[in-house]
């Protein structure tokens, strides 16, 4: 129930956000895999998504997402989505983060349908390393679907996990390198 109230921090956020989107963004991308329970098996949902963050405030960007394929199953979907994100800065290491999804794609099962969704999250997520962070976090994915490829719900709960590239600073070191 929480994750339904992320809405209301964007908003009450507002002033941060527009300022920082004043300042130059860098670039980077995340690689997000979703875990949750669909017809009594654990399922998982692959997402690549480049993004422009700024000045450590807002992550604003487009992605691609889609079900893994498992043995057996016929149902497959597939999403491009766009996210905003707010960032919320503890320390050197430890942040958070408080993405909003909305995606439009096709579902499949003998034949193709749309799928659509809308998911708020929240994400910790660890900073120390130079090239990356990784984190973890929750999201409640709210579906809507044609409901004559798959008649049950897809709207679930999903487990975050997440790795996050650093490109400016991937570019820094192989730089570094080069001038060596």
């Amino acid at each position: 129930m929480f994750l339904l109230f992320i809405p209301l921090l964007f908003f009450s956020q507002n002033i941060d956000i527009i300022s920082s989107l004043k300042t130059k963004p860098t670039i980077g991308f995340k690689f997000e895999s979703k875990y949750f329970i669909l017809d009594h098996n654990l399922s998982q949902l692959r997402e690549l998504k480049p993004y422009l963050e700024f000045n450590d405030i807002f992550r604003v960007g487009v992605g691609y997402c889609w079900l893994k394929k498992r043995r057996g199953r016929l149902l497959s979907f597939t999403a491009f989505n766009f996210f905003a994100e707010y960032l919320i800065i503890f320390n050197k290491y430890w942040s958070a983060e408080v993405p909003l999804d909305f995606g439009l794609g096709t579902i499949k099962k003998k034949n193709n349908g749309f799928y659509a969704f809308f998911e708020p999250s929240f994400i910790i997520e660890y900073k120390g390393f130079k090239q990356f962070n990784i984190g973890l976090g929750t999201g409640m994915r709210l579906t809507v679907h044609d409901k004559s490829i798959y008649e049950s719900g897809l709207t679930v709960q999903t487990l975050i996990a997440r790795v996050n590239l650093k490109f400016v600073e991937i570019y820094k070191y192989f730089l570094q390198l080069k001038n060596t």
